[in-house]
C-alpha cells in the first residue's frame, strides 16, 4: 500500500490544501485503475491522519483494490461556510484535480463511493445526493447530521453560527438537507449511529426521511475509535458486495 501526499493550491478556496492518497501496491505496479474510489471525509477539525492510523482504511483499500481519497476536514467542516470560505465547493474541486494530475485513478461514474464521519458526513450525503450517477453508495458513520444542532464540544455557539448561520437559517438548512433524503436516488446508503451517540436522533431522523435505499445499523453503547473503523468496512463491504 503506497500513501501519496499532495499539497494543491485550491481555487475555490483561494488558499493552499492538502490530500491524501491510498493507493493499493498492486494497482501502482501495474499500472492499472483501480476496482472503485472512496472519498472519505474525517470528523470535525480532523486532517485526516486518524483515518490512516485509527481504522482498517488501509486493510480495505488491499482487500477490496480500491483507492481512497483523504481530504482534510479542518475548520471548514466541508461547507459553504455562512461567515467563512466555501469549503464545500473546495471539496467538489478535489474530483477535478484528480483528473488533471491523476488521471491513472479514473473516478468513474458509478464506480465511485462517499462516506463522511461526524460532522463530514452532511457534506458526503450532499454530495452523493447532487450526483447520483457517480457515487454509488454514501455512508454516515456516527455522523451529526443536523445544522440545526444544539452547542456542544467542538461545535459552540460560535462555530454553529460561522458554518450555518443564524438558528432561524439552520432550521431551514435542515429541512433542506431531509427533503434531499426523501428524493435521494442514490441506491446505497449506510447509516450508522449509536442511542448514546450525539448525532444519533439526526441519524434515526434522516434514515426516516428515506423513502427506499438507505439501510441503518445500530449499536449499542458509547461509539469507539474501533466501532468506528469497524463500520467503515462495514460500509465498503455494503458499496463493493452489498453486504451488511
Amino acid at each position: 500500500m503506497s500513501l501519496i501526499t499532495h499539497d494543491y493550491y485550491c481555487p475555490n478556496i483561494g488558499m493552499a490544501s492538502k490530500l491524501r492518497l491510498l493507493v493499493p501496491d498492486e494497482v501502482l505496479r501495474g499500472g492499472e485503475s483501480p476496482d472503485g474510489l472512496l472519498f472519505i471525509l474525517p470528523p470535525e477539525g480532523e486532517s485526516g491522519l486518524s483515518l490512516l492510523t485509527g481504522t482498517i482504511l488501509t486493510a480495505l483499500t488491499e482487500e477490496y483494490r480500491i483507492a481512497a481519497v483523504i481530504p482534510p476536514c479542518l475548520q471548514g467542516c466541508f461547507t459553504d461556510m455562512v461567515y467563512g470560505y466555501p469549503f464545500y465547493q473546495s471539496l467538489k474541486h478535489v474530483r477535478e484535480y484528480l483528473s488533471h494530475y491523476f488521471p491513472g485513478l479514473r473516478a468513474e461514474a458509478g464506480k465511485c463511493a462517499i462516506a463522511g464521519f461526524g460532522i463530514s458526513a452532511l457534506a458526503a450525503l450532499r454530495w452523493a445526493f447532487e450526483e447520483p450517477e457517480f457515487f454509488a453508495a454514501a455512508g454516515s458513520i456516527a455522523g451529526l447530521l443536523d445544522p440545526a444542532m444544539e452547542a456542544q464540544g467542538w461545535f459552540t455557539d460560535t462555530r454553529l453560527e460561522d458554518l450555518f448561520g443564524t438558528p432561524g437559517e439552520r432550521f431551514e438548512k435542515r429541512e433542506t438537507f431531509l427533503s434531499a433524503c426523501a428524493e435521494s436516488a442514490v441506491k446505497k446508503v449506510f447509516l450508522f449511529s449509536s442511542e448514546e451517540a450525539p448525532g444519533y436522533a439526526s441519524t434515526r431522523r434522516a434514515f426516516e426521511a428515506f423513502r427506499e435505499g438507505a439501510r441503518l445499523c445500530l449499536s449499542e453503547g458509547a461509539v469507539s475509535g474501533k466501532m468506528r473503523s469497524d463500520q467503515l468496512g462495514e460500509f465498503v463491504k455494503y458499496w463493493i458486495g452489498g453486504e451488511c
